[in-house]
C-alpha cells in the first residue's frame, strides 16, 4: 500500500513488512539465497549483503581477498 514511494500504513504494518527482509529470524544460512534475492529490491539487504565484503577486503569481480 504506497503513497508514492512511501508506506501509507507503516505505523500499521503486519509483522511480515516490520521483519522484512527478516535477516535476524533463525536459519539465515539456509536462506541466503532468499537474502541475495531481495538484496535488489532492499537497502537493508543489500547492506547487510555487501557490508561484509567491505570488511573483509573483499575485491569487486574477484574471488579473493585483499593483502
Amino acid at each position: 500500500m504506497l503513497d508514492g514511494k512511501l508506506c501509507s500504513i507503516y505505523e500499521n504494518r503486519p509483522e511480515v513488512c516490520r521483519s522484512f527482509p527478516h535477516l535476524e529470524q533463525p536459519g539465515f544460512t539456509t536462506r541466503l539465497m532468499g537474502v541475495i534475492d531481495n538484496v535488489a529490491i532492499c537497502p537493508i539487504a543489500f547492506n547487510a549483503f555487501e557490508g561484509p565484503k567491505t570488511k573483509l577486503g573483499w575485491l569487486q569481480g574477484r574471488h579473493n581477498r585483499q593483502h
